[in-house]
């Protein structure tokens, strides 16, 4: 599940499981239906575009989407560049860019994604950063400024067979990455 939220306020939950998004009713307080397509597999990440006239979707299996926040249109990105979309468990969106944390594809990587001027092809790609040493399983980053920080091992090896914390001898502390943005 992850959480967006909009300059005005507006809260975009998407629901990773069943591939929805989901919106709070200000008035109710309730959630409601957003948007749902069948061409989600499993929807890992989602960042707005400047302006938040579009929303990207980051689906971990097939790729990066579009959809347009008014009109709810739904569009595959188009990939000119020799690079993967698949495996991203974050992105974010600088510059006419996404920035995508890939833990599904090998080596391990942060990427940087250019887009075209109409922000719907990818055009070229930077790789921030691959097969760090503190990489286990990296995740979701933030972007301040000109900072691109992001959490290079996240915890999913810190739980045994029945899903309870490693003792604390098995445990890694967190690592968190950085990486100017030009």
């Amino acid at each position: 599940m992850i959480l967006i939220l909009s300059k005005e306020g507006k809260v975009i939950i998407s629901d990773s499981k069943n591939n929805d998004f989901f919106t709070i009713n200000e008035k109710t307080n309730k959630l409601e239906p957003y948007y749902t397509s069948p061409e989600f597999w499993n929807i890992q990440g989602m960042t707005f575009s400047p302006g938040e006239k579009y929303l990207f979707i980051a689906d971990y299996v097939k790729g990066i989407y579009r959809l347009n926040i008014k009109t709810r249109e739904l569009i595959e990105i188009k990939n000119n560049a020799d690079v993967s979309l698949k495996g991203i468990d974050g992105i974010y969106f600088y510059n006419n860019s996404l920035i995508a944390i890939q833990n599904g594809v090998n080596p391990l990587r942060a990427t940087r994604y250019f887009l075209n001027k109409e922000l719907n092809e990818i055009v070229g790609f930077e790789i921030i950063d691959r097969k760090h040493p503190s990489f286990g399983e990296p995740t979701l980053g933030v972007i301040d400024g000109k900072t691109f920080y992001y959490i290079a091992n996240s915890q999913w090896g810190g739980y045994d067979n029945n899903h309870h914390i490693k003792p604390n001898d098995q445990l890694k502390d967190i690592v968190i990455l950085k990486y100017s943005l030009k």
